[in-house]
């Protein structure tokens, strides 16, 4: 039999082995005697013990947690003081980067000033008029230095506000005004004083000075002489009683302006009916004129031979200018105006296309980058080229931009106004035309203001059938022109073939050709020959007469849109279009060949190829009512009534001969 083995005592070992008396056991190392129980103590005394060793430990632990806490607030402390440290040395940085920033820009501020400073100066070129020494007896009157100064100073600033041109003046000025009197304290100056130093040392001022004192004649009568001194020219006196005293100052101020400003004092002279003596300061002057000056003297010179029937010596003259200067742009303007003016159209579209490669007209760069790096020709000069293309639209845009820049006025020599309400007119924009007519200064009162007028009001006339009042408008021209010598000059000649039209379609052909001998031999005079004898039943003639306008200017668009305009009268459709073709290669953003190309396709019954036509040409005559009524038609005929009766509805809006206003009538009914 198995013998059984003895149970262990509580906290023995394993199964089988004794405990040792001393209580050890090989499976608790750790225990020693304070950890033995003592077996005499009950159960509560045990549990009793146990928790007062359990809170002993969690005392030591806590003093321990309590060490730690104490060891964490004293590194936050370090921690934040660390970090104040570092916000004020952050800020010290800052304030430091931010006083070298900002005295960096004032160093860069002083730079750009002085710099500035320096190339005003170096341009300088302005008129400084000093008080003038006077008479104790003037002072006493309260003309005293000062005073006399400033009535010449006036004179100056009315004469050049009186100068059309779009050249640079000269400033005028006072010397004993607006002075900044700001000091430089290390140097003990003024602001203005180094202004003056800068102009005196870099610029051209020209300083003006004089006396106004009393005299005595050859005959012992009491005179004043006014004397003028300045920089760079001779001094002159002006003698006169004291009641001349007046006209004496605008003497000294015209003498002034033609020594310090020769170009523009021709130029007043010349808008001011004297230009006899333009042309004589023009050519006093040109030998010792600067660089500068020498193209326009040479230009103004140009001008006066024109003035006297001599073309080719005027524009001899302005080719002169161009040798001097190649940008010198208006003088290209000038031999356009003369050549397309005396029958040599052809000629003046070459000078055309020669300014504009010189100029880059079409380049990238002058159409898309600005005027500071790019420089552009004055908008209102490309005016000839404009006409001769018949991109009418392109031409409004810029007689706007010229007028927007430098006021109604513009920078030609005649208001801008009318010739704005021409190509508004040549547009078919009767309405716009008329608005601008009436808004234009000097509408009622400057003659050429209201010969233009005539002329415009003419042409919608003609636009529209009203070949009766037209006929009357174009006389009253002449008549204008009989009483004011001087108009004709800014009339064009092609308004006398104008005039032949007119009469010939109201039925007093008598004076017909008078009026076309008085035009010459031009385009626009020779289209007027085709459609007269068109209307008159001499049809072969009439297309010799388109055949030689054609001849005479192979390159413009014109004669072929007239001819092919024609050939649609007459219903020789193919041969139209193919006239109107030619026209519109020479003059892609003209309107009228367009719209009479999309009349010779609905002709056809090319309804579809129509539409497409007057659309391109609404983009550039979007105010023309026949238009809208042929395009209205040629969508009806496709079955798009919606379409149709809108652009019938614009027409409506719009200026139309009585026949169209009748026929688009019948249109809307038709269609209701």
């Amino acid at each position: 039999m198995t013998r059984k083995r003895p149970l262990a005592d509580a906290g023995s070992g394993s199964p089988g082995a004794a405990a040792p008396a001393n209580g050890y056991h090989p499976e608790h190392p750790a225990a020693s005697e304070s950890n033995v129980a003592d077996p005499s103590l009950s159960r509560e005394e045990l549990e009793r013990e146990k928790l007062q060793r359990e809170n002993v430990k969690l005392g030591r632990e806590s003093e321990k947690l309590d060490l730690e806490k104490d060891t964490l607030r004293r590194q936050a402390r370090n921690l934040e003081l660390q970090r104040l440290q570092l916000k004020n040395q952050n800020f010290r940085e800052r304030l430091r980067a931010l006083l070298d920033i900002s005295m960096a820009m004032l160093a860069v501020f002083t730079a750009i000033v002085l710099l500035h400073e320096i190339w005003t100066a170096w341009h300088d070129q302005t008129v400084v008029l000093s008080p003038f020494q006077v008479a104790p007896a003037f002072e006493s009157q309260g003309n005293n230095g000062t005073v006399i100064a400033g009535h010449l100073l006036d004179n100056l600033q009315n004469m050049q506000d009186a100068t059309r041109t779009s050249q640079e003046k000269r400033r005028v000025k006072d010397a004993w005004s607006n002075q900044l009197q700001i000091q430089i304290p290390e140097a003990r100056i003024t602001i203005a004083d180094l202004q003056k130093y800068l102009r005196d040392l870099l610029g051209n001022p020209i300083h003006i000075g004089g006396s106004l004192v009393q005299e005595k004649d050859t005959e012992g009568k009491d005179i004043i002489a006014l004397t003028v001194r300045g920089h760079g020219f001779a001094a002159k006196t002006f003698t006169g009683t004291p009641a001349d005293l007046t006209k004496m100052l605008q003497d000294a101020a015209e003498y002034i302006y033609g020594q310090s400003e020769p170009y523009l004092y021709g130029v007043y002279l010349a808008t001011h009916g004297r230009m006899e003596e333009a042309v004589q300061v023009a050519k006093e002057h040109l030998a010792t004129a600067v660089p500068s000056d020498k193209p326009l003297l040479l230009n103004l010179w140009g001008n006066y031979l024109l003035g006297t029937g001599d073309n080719e010596g005027g524009i001899e003259k302005f080719r002169e200018a161009i040798a001097l200067q190649p940008n010198f742009w208006i003088a290209y303007v000038n031999i356009q105006a003369v050549q397309s003016d005396t029958g040599q159209e052809e000629a003046s579209f070459q000078t055309g296309l020669e300014f504009e490669r010189r100029a880059h007209r079409n380049s990238w760069w002058y159409k898309y980058l600005p005027d500071r790096i790019a420089p552009k020709v004055n908008p209102a000069w490309w005016g000839n080229m404009d006409d001769l293309r018949k991109e009418y639209l392109v031409k409004h845009e810029e007689i706007m931009e010229d007028m927007k820049r430098n006021g109604p006025g513009g920078t030609t020599t005649r208001p801008e106004a009318p010739a704005d309400a021409e190509v508004l007119a040549n547009m078919h924009d009767a309405q716009g035309a008329e608005l601008e007519i009436e808004s234009a200064p000097g509408a009622s009162t400057d003659p050429y203001v209201i010969a233009e007028a005539l002329l415009i009001r003419a042409e919608t006339a003609i636009d529209l059938g009203n070949y009766s009042d037209a006929s009357a408008k174009l006389h009253q021209v002449s008549a204008l022109i009989a009483k004011n010598p001087d108009l004709a000059g800014d009339v064009t000649k092609s308004s006398f073939c104008l005039t032949a039209v007119a009469d010939e379609f109201s039925g007093h052909p008598e004076q017909v050709d008078a009026e076309l001998a008085q035009g010459g031999h031009i385009v626009d005079c020779y289209v007027a020959r085709g459609d007269i004898d068109d209307h008159s039943g001499r049809w072969t003639q009439a297309q010799q007469d388109y055949a030689n306008a054609v001849t005479l200017a192979p390159s413009l668009p014109a004669a072929y849109e007239s001819w092919g305009e024609a050939l649609t009268r007459h219903g020789n459709w193919d041969a139209a279009i193919e006239k109107l073709v030619a026209a519109h290669q020479r003059g892609p953003h003209w309107a009228d060949p367009l719209e009479h190309w999309g009349e010779a396709l609905a002709a056809k019954g090319q309804y579809k190829e129509a539409v497409k036509k007057y659309e391109q040409a609404a983009e550039y005559a979007p105010h023309w009512g026949a238009l809208y009524l042929h395009w209205g038609q040629a969508l009806m005929k496709l079955g798009q009534r919606e379409k149709a009766v809108e652009k019938w509805r614009t027409a409506q809006s719009l200026t139309l001969s009585a026949d169209d206003r009748t026929a688009l009538a019948r249109a809307i009914a038709s269609a209701a």
